[in-house]
C-alpha cells in the first residue's frame, strides 16, 4: 500500500461510483483530450467504476494513466470513445492543442 500520494476524486450519482480525477499531480486531460486514469484488476479493465468493483483476496489492482482513452494501454476503447477511430481522434487532439496554446 502506498501512502502520502495525493489524489482527487468525485462521486457521480449517475454512475453510482467514484471517478478518480488525478493521482500524484497527473489529472484528467493534463496530457491531451483523451488522457486520464484507468484501473485494472488482474490485468482486466472493467467497464464500470472502481468503487463498484468488489475486490477479492489476491486481486491485483493497478491504476494506469492513459493518453489515448486506453488504446495506449492495449485496450479496445470503442466502448468508451463513442466509436472514434484513431484517425478521427486527430482533429480532437489538434483542437485541444490549439486551445492550450491560447492559454499559455
Amino acid at each position: 500500500m502506498l501512502e502520502n500520494i495525493r489524489y482527487d476524486y468525485k462521486w457521480y450519482d449517475k454512475f453510482e461510483s467514484v471517478y478518480v480525477q488525478s493521482i500524484d499531480g497527473d489529472g484528467e486531460f493534463d496530457h491531451g483530450p483523451l488522457s486520464g486514469w484507468m484501473y485494472s484488476v488482474n490485468g482486466r479493465y472493467p467497464d464500470y467504476g472502481a468503487s463498484q468493483y468488489d475486490l477479492k483476496e489476491g486481486d491485483v489492482l493497478r491504476w494506469r494513466y492513459t493518453t489515448d482513452l486506453g488504446e495506449d494501454l492495449g485496450q479496445d476503447n470503442s466502448k468508451w470513445s463513442g466509436g472514434f477511430k484513431s484517425e478521427q481522434k486527430k482533429p480532437m487532439l489538434l483542437k485541444w492543442m490549439e486551445t492550450q496554446r491560447r492559454y499559455l
